[in-house]
């Protein structure tokens, strides 16, 4: 229902090219990435004099169990976003529960985030990096982004990241596009659980239950984040996503934990909106594109 698209290694000026990198041939999942470059008429991908551009590693949503980095609504999105932020995209294909729960999908992130690492130590002291990176990445401005499963993804491995030495890479900002959890929700009400139990039975460690902190963050005090250095963040949610209240939960949590969150809400999108030509899908753009640019223009970010 959800057909794979072929990467394109040859684009026009103006267009997107993109082809797919190996990761880490030794995992038990072969990680791989897709990469996305603007062939822009001031960025040529044969250019002597090359612009250098923010990369935004990606990693796409399915509920940890379905879909890939060359799924087509995913291949169409990181075009899109490569277009009009003017960014590299390395959309990462990461493995899927339940031959491989969670943590195995941090792990891949993670190894991603290693392999451009990887990438930039080799461009600058004489290795032989990905030519289209080594012609065109901005190694010190690193946005990690993901949607659905994907953003829970993402805020996970920048609590990795917060303990890691990354250089050359600097990871200015993290986007989470309705993220992915789950777990009890506390009201005036009274407790309710968010989220699939099916799908997330599938996805998290065996035996764990829906307030296990890979699933509900909010499960453990606001102090467990506090002290750590994460990226300026940007959640972006729809107000008719079935998630929604526990997602705001969560930036609300994150926010007691003195971390420097943006919110913009959509009133009337559903989940996974962004994925298609809706009314309020180049509102959505807009918010990202802005987030991106006058972060990694700010000197002072993470």
């Amino acid at each position: 229902m959800v057909p794979d698209v072929p990467a394109k290694s040859q684009a026009e000026q103006g267009e997107i090219a993109s082809r797919d990198v190996i990761i880490d041939s030794s995992a038990s999942s072969c990680i791989w990435a897709r990469l996305f470059v603007p062939n822009n008429v001031s960025t040529p991908l044969s250019s002597a004099t090359p612009e250098r551009l923010p990369v935004v590693v990606f990693f796409h949503g399915g509920a940890f169990v379905v879909l890939s980095a060359a799924t087509g609504l995913y291949h169409q999105f990181c075009e899109k976003l490569a277009k009009e932020a003017n960014v590299i995209v390395l959309s990462v294909n990461y493995g899927l529960a339940p031959e491989h729960r969670l943590p195995a999908a941090y792990d891949d992130a993670f190894s991603a985030i290693k392999w451009l690492q990887s990438q930039g130590v080799a461009l600058y002291h004489g290795g032989d990096p990905d030519p289209w990176l080594a012609l065109h990445a901005d190694f010190s401005s690193i946005f990690v982004m993901g949607d659905s499963a994907g953003g829970n993804i993402a805020y996970h491995l920048s609590l990795r990241l917060a303990h890691e030495d990354i250089k050359p890479l600097r990871v200015k900002g993290l986007v989470l596009i309705q993220p992915s959890f789950g777990g009890t929700l506390k009201g005036a009400e009274g407790s309710t659980c968010i989220g699939n139990r099916r799908l997330w039975r599938l996805a998290l460690p065996p035996g764990a239950e829906m307030d296990h902190f890979f699933c509900n963050p909010t499960s453990q005090p606001p102090s467990t984040v506090q002290n750590l250095v994460l990226p300026r963040t940007a959640v972006l949610l729809g107000g008719l996503d079935r998630m929604h209240d526990k997602q705001h939960e969560f930036v609300t949590w994150l926010m007691s934990a003195k971390q420097d969150v943006e919110l913009t809400e959509f009133k009337n999108a559903t989940h996974g909106f962004y994925l298609f030509p809706r009314d309020d899908t180049p509102a959505f753009f807009e918010k990202v594109l802005y987030f991106i640019h006058r972060t990694e223009e700010s000197k002072d970010s993470s």
